[in-house]
């Protein structure tokens, strides 16, 4: 990005020159620092794999040469290097992506700084800290936080190049917006789920559902008062959101899409956040970057702080219950979101033969009854055909089990839609992974 300030009149500068300020600036990033770490970290052993592209991300590092190849290679080659130096755990990846989710808080304040002053900077790394939307995504381990630290750190170094006249920064920029436009790209032309048909509406949906109406507000002020003062930061920062919403509505409609957009979202929080203090009390200097910053920040942790305590370990669980199952040739047939594909790959070969609901395959073994286990999910939500089936053969099936499955409020409304999330009986319902066996001679 260009100089600080260039283009947007008054700058922070009288407030980073004081000692008092500058040590307040300080302290409060230091706390916005520590609430991104705790919302990313804190209980982070009973957080498990439980969205479909975190899923489809741990299984193909797990088995690069398989169909999963199809998904985006970012975060696979990632988790396969740290799978080749520790082991292949599920808590490993999602470490590495919650530590992405806090590089990026981080990076967020220091390219903002560099363009629009301590007070936006701050304003927006608190807002990204403690961001709903991005706390989820960062306790997962798929390709959304990757491809938005990427595009950030992009930017970033390209306006240090800008800067500096000097050529490995822009070298090395160039190469993180290519990766992340790369992974983009593969997201966009990899086969969609079914799902909802309108995904702009989609994401605009999920980003006001998921992020503080205070953070949205902020922005849409940042929007005016960037577009009124057309600085070459300005213009930067637009294009990136502009550039992040666009790539998020034509991936699929998921609410981890829209995660690319929230640093942008959240820088232009902070813009407009400080252009509105600057307005209403022009003579405000001591303490304003840390106010600012404290205001974005309270909201995000309240609406958050869920995500801490989630133990959403219902797949691995599966898994188990799958691997401990009666001694039977007959195929299971698995009705459920790709979450529980890792689980599988990390079986190998122990792993019992399976069929995914959708495959002709597992019609003619549900009629037949020739299968071991029946397993579904939330996915029997979209599925009414299965459904339908499973209701004409209930007389033929016994029910085994039912697995707690725990959901994150995006990951479900990716899963099931918005009613599934607003409607406490039916999330009850859906946040199941129940287990049939199938009845008949010598099988009771």
């Amino acid at each position: 990005m260009p100089e600080p300030g260039e283009g947007d009149g008054e700058t922070a500068a009288g407030e980073t020159s004081a000692g008092e300020t500058s040590t307040a600036t300080l302290a409060v990033f230091l706390l916005v620092v520590a609430v991104a770490v705790w919302l990313r970290f804190w209980n982070l052993g009973s957080a498990g794999i439980s969205s479909s592209e975190s899923g489809l991300c741990a299984a193909a590092a797990l088995e690069p040469g398989s169909a999963l190849a199809r998904v985006p290679s970012l975060a696979p080659a990632v988790f396969r290097t740290i799978f080749a130096l520790w082991e292949p755990v599920d808590t490993l990846a999602i470490g590495a992506t919650a530590l992405l989710g806090v590089a990026t808080v981080v990076a967020l304040f220091l390219a903002g700084r560099a363009a629009f002053g301590d007070a936006a900077a701050l304003a927006g790394a608190a807002a990204l800290s403690a961001m709903e939307l991005h706390v989820v995504a960062s306790r997962q381990a798929g390709n959304e936080v990757p491809i938005a630290f990427l595009s950030l750190a992009g930017v970033w170094t390209c306006g240090v190049a800008s800067r500096r006249k000097s050529f490995v920064p822009a070298f090395l920029g160039v190469l993180a917006i290519g990766a992340a436009a790369v992974a983009l790209a593969q997201g966009i032309s990899a086969p969609r789920p079914a799902g909802p048909p309108w995904s702009g509406v989609f994401v605009l949906r999920c980003l006001a559902r998921w992020t503080s109406p205070l953070v949205l507000g902020a922005a849409l002020i940042g929007v005016a008062a960037a577009l009124r003062r057309r600085s070459g930061s300005d213009r930067v920062l637009l294009a990136w959101a502009a550039l992040s919403l666009l790539a998020s509505v034509a991936l699929r409609p998921d609410p981890g899409s829209a995660v690319p957009v929230l640093p942008p979202l959240a820088l232009l929080a902070g813009v407009g956040l400080e252009a509105t203090s600057r307005l209403a009390a022009p003579g405000w200097r001591r303490g304003r970057p840390a106010a600012l910053a404290l205001l974005l920040l309270a909201p995000g942790i309240l609406g958050s702080s869920s995500a801490v305590d989630l133990e959403d370990r219902g797949y691995e669980l599966a898994s188990r219950f799958l691997a401990q199952g009666p001694r039977d040739p007959r195929p299971d047939v698995l009705a459920l979101e790709p979450a529980i594909l890792f689980y599988l790959a990390g079986a190998g070969d122990g792993a019992h033969a399976w069929i995914d609901a959708d495959a002709p395959a597992a019609i003619a073994a549900l009629e037949s009854g020739s299968f071991r286990y029946l397993v579904g999910d939330v996915r029997l939500a979209r599925a009414p055909a299965l459904r339908g089936l499973i209701e004409r053969k209930a007389a033929d099936l016994r029910a085994v089990a039912a697995i707690g499955n725990p959901l994150a409020g995006p990951t479900l409304a990716a899963a099931a839609g918005f009613d599934a999330v607003d409607d406490p009986r039916e999330r009850e319902e859906l946040t199941r992974i129940r287990v049939w066996r199938p009845l008949g001679p010598g099988r009771r």
